[in-house]
Order: structure tokens, then C-alpha cells, then sequence
């Protein structure tokens, strides 16, 4: 697997996907460009807050006109005034907030919108055709009239390893697979709550102590992701990888990869990853270093670095610029995506194999 720079794109406010193609918001002309270079949309006013879900593309300016994207056809909803696309559930209802009194309702997208409930406090989430509602502290089932169906609070689990005084809280929602919801912790935890009744199902956790509790110990989980293709959990830190079985929830698969490949992924402090259906894409610090500067590919399955390369030049180095950590390498196609410190949106592709 070997792909090579074709270009990059300066001044990117934003990049996301739609249907496996980047999108790119520039700072300078507020234009709204694909990754081959055509405008798909320009607006003057598009420097505000632009977003993709389920098949929609949502853009809201700061003159407060909101338009959904979708592919052939663009919804104009400014008669939605002073209210904020949220979210998008199952392609066709809208989540929204007023910005005024902060209450948060659903709508669909037709001539009209139609609130079904107000003065939901904490955030909305929508997964499996299922609606979560939750802050740090709980996380409730909705129905489609916001009527609650069980709570689950986190004090129920043992406070956090380092403080007996100190509660777990939410960190963040995985995703639902095999009947439960899988969300991490402050704590460090992975968590399986049953999604029909709320009752706590099974508990990760990377301290050895907390065995005592019932909970079966990791070594440090990193980043959680849960694969659609398989619905299993996969996770990846700076020196584990970890598959955990969403059905038997038991460890499938446990290893560290520096001892297997010490001269690829082994020689990085890894700082980002991203799951992309057999791999995951890192970015690293190479041993010696002290910015991030270096991108890779890791198939998880072969246990083996399959591309590797130094994104940020010295010369570039010593301008300041840098690879972050919140933007990870993304796959789309034949192409990966990558911004740096100074806004570039770095594009490859994929050699072509020619036999």
C-alpha cells in the first residue's frame, strides 16, 4: 500500500465527507469546494458552521439562513430564524436548538417544522435508530415523544481508581451493538449498558484494583471505536491493541504491537488514531522528535504498518508548522486526507499497481 502527495489545499476552514468525497470551506472566499477543485457551493456569508449527517449536508451562516445539501437538490430553511441545526436522525428529522432560550426540539424537513419536545436539558444522541440523552453524570432511553424509558447514572459505578471520592462521569457514546450501549468514562472504563432495560452489563477497566469490583482489567484502552463491519469494539493506545467481542463481551484479541514491530509503529509515540474499517491511521512522534510530523497506516488484522510517511518537512518544521491531534489521517477511496497546523489540507492518493 504506498500513496503519494497530489496536492494540498491552503486556507481550509473545515473539511469533512460527503459520500466518500472531502469538502473543504476556505477562509479566504467562502467557498464551499470538492477535493478535485469544482465549487459546489458559494456563499460570502459561509464562514460560520457547516456540518455532515446521515446523507445531509448542513450549512448555517451567520445570517442565521440554514440550507441542507443533499447531493441534487439544497432546502432553504430560513424561516427557521433564530434557530440552529443540531443534528440530523434517521436522514429526515432535524434536531434544533434556539439560541435565545436554549430549547432544543425535533423537526422535519418540509415547509414546517414540528416540535415534538422542549427544555431537554444535556445533549441528544442518535444511534441504531436509537435516542440517548445524557450529560456527565446519566444517560436516559428517549422515545420519539422524548418520554424517558430508563435512566442509568454513573454513580452506580465505583469511583475512580485514583480517588475514592471522586464519581466516574461520561466521557463518551461508542455506539449500540448486541443489544447494549457501549460508552467510556473519565474513569478509564469501557462500560455495556443493556439498551432495553438500562441495568449495567459489563465493565472494562484498565486498573488491576477494580477486579475486586466485578470489572475484568485491560491494560489502558486509548482510543475506542466501534466497527460497523463487525460490531465489534476495537481499540488502540500508544502500546496496545485490543479487540473486544460485543456478543461473548470477552477480549478477543490482546497485543502490543512495539514488540512485534519495533522499526514501524513501534518507533512512534502515538498521539491520534482513527478506526477505518481494517486499519487504523495514526499520527505519531518518532522517537527523537518532539512534534508531531509523522502519518500511518495500520492494519490491525496483519499486525503490520502498511504506509508510513513524514507529512511536515523540516523546512516546514521550522516555520511552525505541525500535524495536530483533534485532525487524524482519514481514508476516503483511494485517497487520504490530513490537516496540518496551518490549515493545509494535504490530499493522496493510492498508487496504482500495474502488473
Amino acid at each position: 500500500m504506498d500513496f503519494h502527495l497530489i496536492k494540498k489545499i491552503r486556507q481550509v476552514k473545515k473539511a469533512i465527507y460527503l459520500n466518500g468525497e472531502i469538502l473543504a470551506l476556505t477562509f479566504e472566499k467562502g467557498e464551499l469546494i470538492s477535493e478535485n477543485g469544482n465549487t459546489i457551493f458559494l456563499d460570502k456569508t459561509a464562514s460560520g458552521i457547516f456540518s455532515y449527517r446521515g446523507n445531509l449536508l448542513i450549512l448555517d451562516s451567520y445570517n442565521r439562513v440554514i440550507k441542507i445539501i443533499d447531493i441534487d437538490k439544497v432546502f432553504d430553511l430560513s424561516f427557521i430564524k433564530d434557530y440552529r441545526v443540531l443534528d440530523v436522525f434517521k436522514d429526515n428529522y432535524l434536531i434544533c436548538y434556539s439560541k435565545k432560550n436554549l430549547e432544543k426540539f425535533f423537526g422535519i424537513v418540509t415547509d414546517s417544522l414540528l416540535v415534538l419536545s422542549n427544555k431537554l436539558t444535556g445533549r441528544l444522541f442518535f444511534l441504531n435508530n436509537e435516542i440517548l440523552h445524557g450529560n456527565s453524570f446519566w444517560i436516559k432511553k428517549l422515545d420519539l415523544n422524548c418520554s424517558e424509558l430508563w435512566q442509568f447514572a454513573f454513580s452506580q459505578l465505583a469511583p475512580v481508581y485514583w480517588d475514592a471520592n471522586t464519581p466516574d462521569t461520561l466521557e463518551k457514546i461508542i455506539g449500540v451493538a448486541h443489544g447494549n450501549v457501549w460508552v467510556t468514562t473519565d474513569g478509564g472504563r469501557l462500560v455495556a449498558i443493556n439498551i432495553n432495560t438500562g441495568e449495567l452489563t459489563k465493565v472494562f477497566t484498565r486498573s488491576e484494583e477494580e477486579q475486586i469490583h466485578g470489572y475484568e482489567c485491560t491494560h489502558g484502552l486509548g482510543w475506542v471505536y466501534l466497527n460497523p463491519n463487525d460490531s465489534h469494539i476495537h481499540c488502540m493506545s500508544s502500546f496496545h491493541y485490543y479487540k473486544i467481542n460485543t456478543k461473548t463481551l470477552s477480549v478477543d484479541e490482546s497485543y502490543q504491537y512495539k514488540e512485534l514491530e519495533p522499526n514501524g509503529i513501534g518507533q512512534f509515540g502515538i498521539r491520534q488514531t482513527l478506526l477505518q474499517g481494517d486499519y487504523f491511521t495514526f499520527l505519531g512522534v518518532k522517537e527523537g522528535e518532539s512534534q508531531i510530523r509523522w502519518a500511518g497506516i495500520y492494519d490491525y488484522k496483519l499486525r503490520k504498518t502498511v504506509w508510513l510517511h513524514c507529512v511536515i518537512s523540516d523546512e516546514e518544521l521550522k516555520k511552525g508548522n505541525k500535524l495536530i491531534s483533534p485532525k487524524p489521517l482519514r481514508m476516503a477511496g483511494n485517497k487520504l486526507y490530513i490537516k496540518d497546523v496551518k490549515h493545509n489540507l494535504h490530499v493522496f492518493e493510492k498508487e496504482e499497481v500495474v502488473s
